[in-house]
């Protein structure tokens, strides 16, 4: 089977369609199917003790230093860029006086200083105080509490990010069930489901690259078998 990955309930945006229809359906680098009888299938509750605390890894990504802009459009591929100052009558392009600097300018007209977005990390670090995995032969769907994506393993995909389009491979490696993403702009992501030798821990490990001046962040989240989700989690059939 052959479809767009989708990284939320919502649908992915017609381009991500016209992109894959394009390209058409490639295999993965990983495996279609896990060893026989494996299963990481089923309700996993987050041990918060033995898992990285996503709160402050956001809290620190949101620090990242900011810098002015080198031109433009600066040196981020998301745009920006500081205000130009006009061309002079005299044409030798003398800018506005304070048009740079900000000096005589209210606070809000001033100059700032870019910030690289984090919205993919945002989006990517949401949820997980519950997993439920649904693994069926040709399709693997997790649910977080906040998102619910499915997963073809083996294919090579096309899906939507905040960013606008990525390559998604997903699939088995041995007993580790991955996915990884590579956008054509922003951070590349690598997450990995593993389950303990007794089938009682499940560990999901999110790797996300460094962007601009924003950090990689390695984020490891522990959860014990069973559990009751909680209510708001949207827990399909």
């Amino acid at each position: 089977m052959c479809s767009i990955g989708h990284r939320s309930l919502v649908l992915a945006p017609l381009v991500a369609a016209a992109a894959l229809a394009g390209s058409g359906c490639a295999t993965s680098s990983y495996a279609e199917s896990p060893p026989p009888g494996f299963s990481l299938a089923g309700d996993w509750t987050l041990d918060p003790q033995r898992s990285t605390d996503t709160t402050k890894v956001l809290q620190q990504l949101a620090k990242a230093p900011a810098q002015r802009d080198q031109g433009p459009l600066g040196n981020s591929p998301y745009g920006g860029g500081r205000r130009q100052g006009g061309r002079g009558s005299q044409g030798q392009g003398s800018q506005l006086p304070g048009s740079d600097s900000g000096l005589g300018l209210p606070e809000e007209a001033r100059p700032q200083p870019y910030r690289p977005p984090i919205d993919m990390q945002q989006a990517e670090l949401a949820g997980g105080s519950f997993l439920r995995i649904d693994q069926r032969p040709d399709e693997m769907i997790i649910q977080n509490g906040v998102t619910t994506r499915s997963f073809t393993p083996g294919v090579k995909s096309v899906v939507s990010v905040s960013s606008g389009v990525a390559d998604q491979s997903s699939g088995w490696k041995g007993k580790d069930y991955l996915v990884e993403i590579k956008p054509q702009v922003g951070p590349r992501i690598l997450e990995r489901y593993r389950l303990s030798d007794d089938g009682k821990q499940l560990t999901q490990t999110i790797n996300i690259s460094s962007e601009g001046r924003v950090p990689a962040v390695s984020v490891t989240r522990v959860y014990t078998a069973g559990g009751t989700p909680p209510s708001a989690v949207p827990i399909g059939d």
